[in-house]
């Protein structure tokens, strides 16, 4: 489904201002970016995350190359948080910190709280947000930190472990833990077959219009799904 097959023209001025517009990545951010893809250091402490497919997972230039969203892909979400004006986000999988400086960019945001497994990971990234009073970094595994949560977000951003239990699980919990009108993000929905299939289980939920492309599923519970909306809003 295209732009000209969408009814509403809230969800066309979606499309067309978040899904299919572009925007210039942040200097700052793609310089913490560099820093890392030219760095010889290696994480420190222990990971209790899933088992990563990188060659060399503790090599921290190895992490900013393959383990985070590329700054096209941080783009996209901080233009769908300006678009509805968000204010409260949550981030399942802090990695490196670079996708969460993108999150706590737009000025509407007043809080981002991002979770991490990897005690290296997370170490590097407080060190990233030094200067970035609203973001709150929070070290542990996301099950167990998640009963710890009791406030609702706008956004969810869901990049952590990839298995298919793990995901319907994420879900599950964060359509909980969602505003009215808010959205939940997958990233790597095709990273593995389990979270291919959880994707497709996802995105059957009746509360949300779902948009993705082959990296990325979107949740919108902003709009209403009915017979003039699209089941999945491809981009």
């Amino acid at each position: 489904m295209d732009n000209y097959g969408i009814q509403s023209s809230k969800l066309s001025s979606f499309y067309l201002q978040v899904l299919k517009s572009k925007s210039q990545s942040v200097d700052e951010f793609e310089m913490i970016r560099a820093h890392f893809l030219e760095s010889e250091g290696f994480l420190e402490g222990d990971s209790i995350g899933e088992k990563s497919t990188l060659s060399d997972p503790r090599k921290i230039a190895n992490i900013a190359r393959k383990g985070i969203s590329e700054a096209s892909d941080s783009l996209l979400i901080l233009r769908l948080i300006e678009f509805f004006q968000y204010k409260t986000v949550l981030e399942l999988g802090t990695s490196l910190g670079v996708n969460t400086l993108y999150l706590a960019k737009p000025a509407s945001v007043e809080s981002v709280v991002t979770i991490e497994a990897d005690e290296g990971l997370t170490r590097i990234a407080k060190g990233t947000f030094r200067s970035f009073p609203k973001i709150k970094s929070m070290l542990g595994d996301i099950d167990e930190k998640m009963p710890e949560i009791n406030q609702a977000f706008d956004l969810i951003y869901i990049d952590a472990n990839h298995t298919y239990e793990a995901t319907l699980r994420y879900f599950n919990w964060a359509k909980n833990h969602l505003t009215a009108e808010g959205t939940i993000v997958f990233d790597d929905i095709n990273w593995s077959r389990g979270m291919s299939m959880a994707w497709k289980s996802i995105r059957k939920d009746s509360e949300f219009v779902s948009t993705e492309n082959y990296n990325r599923g979107i949740l919108l519970r902003h709009f209403t799904r009915d017979t003039n909306y699209p089941y999945v809003l491809n981009f």
